[in-house]
C-alpha cells in the first residue's frame, strides 16, 4: 500500500472519528454556556478539552495542519476555562461556534479555497489568542478603533482586521453521516439474531422433505390401489346384469358402495390436488426464503469482517521487546494486511499467533553471533502473512528464517515422556517427526521460562486453531527454518455437519473433520496388539464405537463378521480415527449454540445445535474424542505386567526460600497439587538437607543468604549423587543476563514471580519429575 493509499484510508476514518468529536464539542459548548452549575461546568469543560485534545492529535496524524493548529487554540482557551483565570461569556462562545463551523468547512475543503472569508482563520486564531491572554471584545473594539483611524490619516484606503461573524441565520448545517460506529458487543447480538433465522430456513426444508415424502407415498397407494377400480367395474355391471350374482347385496346397498366409491375417488382426486399445489408452495417458499435468509446473513457477516492489519498492531512492538529482551535481532514482515477476516476470527487467532511469534523468536531464530559464523545476515526475519486461498478461506503463514525444528531432539523428547516408543520414533519420516511439536508435553527448549518450555502452548494452540475449524500444516527445512501455515475458513457461524445416530441418540460431527463415511464388512475388522484397527488407504487406523467413547453403552460382543458396518473417519491434522455409529442420517447445515461458561469443559461436546424441530443436537468436540480413542490405544498396547490401576507415590519436592511468606505460598500450591513439601531457609540449608533425604525436584529463590539460588544450583550439579535432581528458580530477577545465569547454573526452569502463575508451577513440576 502506497503513502497516498494509505493516508486517504487515514482520512477516511479521520472523517468519521471528527464528526463525532466535532458533535460532542457543539452540544458541549451550548449546554456550558447555559448551565450555571460550577460543578457541571467542570464535568463540561473537562469533555470538552479532551474532545480538542483528541481531535488536534487525530488532524496532526492525517497533515491537516489548518484544523490542528484551530484545535490548539481551542484546547489553550479551555485550559485557561478550566484554570477559572477566564470567564466564560457570550462572545467567547461566539468565537468557539464559529471555530467549530470553519473545522467542520475545513473537513469538506481541507485546503480551505471555497472559505468566504480568506482571512477567517487567522483571525479566528487571533481572537481565541486574546481570550486566552484574558483580552474581552471590547478592549478590541477600542483597539482596533484606535488603528483604524491611525490609518485613515496615514492612507485613504483602510485595510481592517479581518473580523469574526457568527452567521446563524444561514449557516450551513452539516449533512447526517453516511456512517455509523457501533460496538462489536451490538453487532455481536445482531449477528445471532440473524443466524437464528436459519431455524426458519431449516423448519421450511423439513415441511417440503415432509411433503415430498407424503406425496411419494400417495402415489404409492394409488398404485395399490389401481386393482379396485377393477372391482368397482364389476359391481355397476352386475348391478346391471340382474342374472349375475352380486354376493347376495341388494340392488340399493350396491348403489350406495358404488356411489361412496365414486364421491370416494373424487375426493381423493381432489386431495391429491391440494397436496401437490401445497407442495409446490412450500418449495417456492422454501427456497425464497433461504435465499433471503442466505444472503442476510452474507450481508451481516460482511459487517464483521476486519482487514487483518487490525490484529497485526500488537506484533511489531512485542517482536522488538522479546527479541531484545533475549539478545537477539529480529525483524518482523506482515504481508496481506487488507486480507478481510471475521472479527471473531481475528480474536480467537490473537492467542495462537502471539505464542507462534514467540516460539519463532524464542526457539527458533538464532544469536547474531551464531547466525554470522553460519554465514546468515545478523538480522533474522520473521513472515506475518494473510491470503485468500480455496475460494472462502484464508492462509495465515508464520515463517522464520532460522534453524528450524530439530528433529532428532523432538524424537528423544516424545520417547522420554512416552508419547511413543522407540521403535516408533525410529520408524518416522522428518514430516511426521518434526509434527509431534503439536503434542502436549513436547518441548524443544531446555530450559522452562515465562517465554517457553512448558510442552504446552503448541498443543493448545493447534486446539484452538481447530475449535475453529482451522487446518494446521507444518513445514521444517533444518538450518533454514520453520513456516506454519494455517488454514481458516473467512467467516465463523453456521457451517455443515453430518448427522449421525448413536445408541438412539443423535450427534453432528462438523464436516471439517468429517474424511469420509463408509459401509465396511464386520469381517475387516482386525485386533492387533489388544486394539481394533481396519485397513484404509492402505494403512491401519483405530477403529472403536462412538459410543464407547462417550459413555453412552458398552460394544456389542457378538459376532459381528457377517455385518455391514457403518462408519464414519475423523481427522484433525495428523491424528485420525475410524468410529463406528448405528446409522448415518446425512449432511445438514448446523446453527450452532454455545454451551454457556457453566458447561464450557464438558469433554467430547463442543456445542449444541437446533434442529428444524426445534430440539438440541449435541455438536461434537472432535479433538477430545480423537485424543479419548489415542488414550484408549495407549492404555491397550501398554506393558501387560503393568498394573494402570495402582497408585503412585507423590514426588517429594524441597522449597528453599529465605521469605517466611513465599515458603508458604509455595508449599500449599505444591500441597494441593499432590506433592509431598519440605522447606529450607536459604541455600546451606537446602543442600544439606538434600544430603540427609531423598528428593524429587528442589524449587529455590535466587536471591538468598549463606547461598543463592546460582550457588545451590551449582552444588547440586556438581554432587555426583544430587546432579539429576531437577532445580527450578522461581524469582524476581528477570533481566536476561540473570536467566543466563540460571541456563549456565544447570537450572531446568526459570520463572518469574512478576508473572507468577500457581498453575503454570505445578505443570513445570508436573514435567520433570
Amino acid at each position: 500500500m502506497n503513502d497516498e493509499t494509505l493516508l486517504k484510508k487515514l482520512r477516511a476514518a479521520f472523517a468519521s472519528e471528527a464528526e463525532e468529536r466535532l458533535q460532542s464539542l457543539s452540544s458541549g459548548l451550548v449546554t456550558l454556556e447555559n448551565t450555571g452549575d460550577a460543578g457541571e461546568q467542570e464535568k463540561i469543560l473537562e469533555i470538552i478539552f479532551r474532545e480538542a485534545h483528541s481531535l488536534k492529535g487525530a488532524a496532526r496524524a492525517v497533515n491537516l495542519s489548518d484544523i490542528e493548529t484551530l484545535c490548539q487554540s481551542i484546547e489553550s482557551v479551555f485550559s485557561v476555562l478550566k484554570k477559572k483565570m477566564l470567564a466564560p461569556g457570550p462572545e467567547l462562545f461566539d468565537v468557539l461556534h464559529q471555530s467549530i463551523l470553519v473545522i467542520e468547512k475545513l473537513m469538506t475543503d481541507p485546503g480551505g479555497k471555497d472559505l468566504k472569508i480568506p482571512g477567517q482563520l487567522p483571525g479566528l486564531i487571533q481572537s481565541l489568542a486574546e481570550f486566552k491572554a484574558g483580552k474581552t471584545i471590547e478592549r478590541r473594539k477600542k483597539r482596533k478603533d484606535r488603528r483604524e483611524k491611525k490609518e485613515d490619516r496615514r492612507s485613504p484606503v483602510p485595510d481592517p482586521e479581518p473580523e469574526v461573524q457568527v452567521n446563524t441565520v444561514n449557516t450551513v448545517f452539516p449533512k447526517l453521516s453516511e456512517t455509523v460506529r457501533l460496538s462489536a458487543r451490538k453487532l455481536d447480538t445482531v449477528l445471532r439474531k440473524t443466524e437464528e433465522l436459519i431455524s426458519i430456513k431449516l423448519f421450511l426444508n423439513r415441511q417440503y422433505s415432509d411433503l415430498t415424502d407424503l406425496n411419494f407415498r400417495f402415489e404409492q397407494w394409488k398404485k395399490d390401489m389401481a386393482g379396485a377400480g377393477e372391482i368397482i367395474a364389476a359391481l355397476r355391471s352386475r348391478g346391471k346384469n340382474r342374472k349375475t350374482s352380486t354376493l347376495g347385496l341388494s340392488d340399493s346397498l350396491v348403489k350406495e358402495l358404488i356411489a361412496f366409491c365414486d364421491r370416494n375417488s373424487n375426493q381423493v382426486m381432489e386431495l391429491e390436488n391440494r397436496l401437490l399445489e401445497l407442495t409446490k408452495k412450500t418449495g417456492l417458499e422454501y427456497y425464497s426464503t433461504g435465499r433471503m435468509v442466505d444472503d442476510i446473513l452474507e450481508e451481516v457477516k460482511s459487517i464483521m469482517m476486519l482487514p487483518f492489519s487490525s490484529l497485526c498492531s500488537i506484533f511489531p512492538r512485542m517482536v522488538r521487546d522479546i527479541s531484545r529482551n533475549l539478545g537477539k535481532q529480529v525483524s518482523l514482515e506482515i504481508k496481506g494486511e487488507d486480507v478481510a477476516v471475521d472479527r471473531r476470527i481475528l480474536e480467537q487467532m490473537k492467542d495462537p499467533l502471539i505464542h507462534l511469534i514467540r516460539n519463532s523468536i524464542d526457539h527458533g531464530v538464532e544469536s547474531p553471533d551464531k547466525r554470522k559464523a553460519l554465514g546468515k545476515v545478523e538480522n533474522a526475519t520473521i513472515v506475518l502473512g494473510a491470503s485468500r486461498v480455496e475460494g472462502n478461506k484464508i492462509e495465515i503463514l508464520v515463517s522464520d528464517d532460522g534453524q528450524g525444528i530439530d528433529i532428532d531432539k523432538v524424537k528423544k523428547i516424545a520417547v522420554q515422556n512416552r508419547i511413543i516408543s522407540e521403535k516408533e520414533a525410529a520408524a518416522l519420516n522428518p514430516e511426521d517427526a518434526a509434527r509431534l511439536i503439536f503434542q502436549s508435553g513436547v518441548s524443544t527448549s531446555d530450559m522452562v521460562t515465562d517465554l517457553s518450555g512448558r510442552g504446552l502452548g503448541m498443543a493448545i494452540t493447534r486446539e484452538n486453531i481447530e475449535i475453529l475449524g482451522g487446518q494446521f500444516r507444518l513445514e521444517n527445512v533444518p538450518g533454514q527454518g520453520t513456516a506454519f501455515k494455517v488454514l481458516l475458513p473467512v467467516t465463523l457461524a453456521t457451517f455443515k455437519g453430518t448427522l449421525v445416530k448413536v445408541c438412539n441418540r443423535f450427534f453432528i460431527l462438523p464436516n471439517t473433520h468429517v474424511i469420509q463415511v463408509l459401509k465396511i464388512p464386520g469381517k475387516t475388522v482386525k485386533t492387533v496388539e489388544n486394539r481394533k484397527i481396519i485397513i484404509l488407504d492402505n494403512r491401519p487406523v483405530s477403529f472403536v464405537r462412538l459410543g464407547g467413547i462417550l459413555g453412552l453403552a458398552p460394544g456389542k460382543e457378538n459376532d459381528r463378521k457377517s455385518l455391514f458396518l457403518k462408519v464414519v473417519r475423523l481427522g484433525t491434522g495428523d491424528n485420525t480415527a475410524a468410529f463406528e455409529v448405528d446409522d448415518i442420517l446425512g449432511e445438514q447445515e448446523v446453527l450452532v449454540k454455545g454451551l454457556g461458561p457453566q458447561l464450557r469443559k464438558l469433554r467430547h461436546i463442543q456445542a449444541v445445535s437446533i434442529q428444524a424441530d426445534g430440539s438440541l443436537v449435541p455438536v461434537l468436540n472432535v479433538q477430545d474424542i480423537l485424543e479419548s480413542c489415542s488414550f484408549r490405544a495407549r492404555a491397550a498396547a501398554a506393558d501387560p505386567e503393568s498394573k494402570p490401576g495402582s497408585a503412585r507415590k507423590p514426588a517429594c519436592i524441597l522449597v528453599a526460600d529465605d521469605s517466611l511468606t513465599s515458603r508458604v505460598l509455595i508449599k500449599n500450591i505444591l500441597e494441593a497439587g499432590g506433592f509431598q513439601v519440605k522447606t529450607a531457609v536459604d541455600g546451606k540449608d537446602a543442600f544439606a538437607t538434600l544430603k540427609t533425604g531423598s528428593f524429587d525436584l528442589v524449587v529455590s529463590d535466587v536471591e538468598m543468604p549463606e547461598m543463592d539460588g546460582f550457588e545451590l544450583t551449582r552444588a547440586i550439579r556438581n554432587d555426583l549423587a544430587l546432579s539429576s535432581t531437577p532445580v527450578v528458580l522461581v524469582t524476581s530477577l528477570e533481566s536476561r543476563k540473570d536467566r543466563e545465569k540460571g541456563v549456565d547454573a544447570g537450572a531446568n526452569a526459570y520463572i518469574i514471580k512478576r508473572s507468577f502463575d500457581q498453575n503454570n508451577l505445578v505443570e513445570v513440576i508436573q514435567r520433570l519429575v
